[in-house]
């Protein structure tokens, strides 16, 4: 659980799927600004443009999808969800 905020590991501790280790979170990474941009084969970026970011979970079939901070968009990103259920 290193990294995690108290606030969020509150939910997290809240949620049953995950007390019962049925659906895990990692922090994802954060963007970052800079001036320059490295360069070289092991660097690899995205564009960051406002809006929602999360992360899709899926276990036994059953898909969530949580914010970097924890919150729950599962329902409303029903149709993410439902097609990352899809996905194999």
């Amino acid at each position: 659980m290193v990294g995690l905020r108290a606030g969020l590991l509150r939910r997290l501790r809240s949620n049953d799927e995950y007390r019962e280790g049925k659906i895990g979170f990692i922090e994802p990474m954060l963007a970052l600004a800079l001036r320059k941009l490295h360069e070289g084969p092991p660097w690899s970026y995205e564009l960051k443009s406002d809006g929602y970011r999360a992360l899709g979970l899926k276990d036994n079939g059953r898909a969530r999808l949580l914010s970097r901070n924890g919150m729950d968009f599962t329902k409303r990103f029903a149709s993410i969800a439902r097609a990352l259920e899809g996905a194999s």
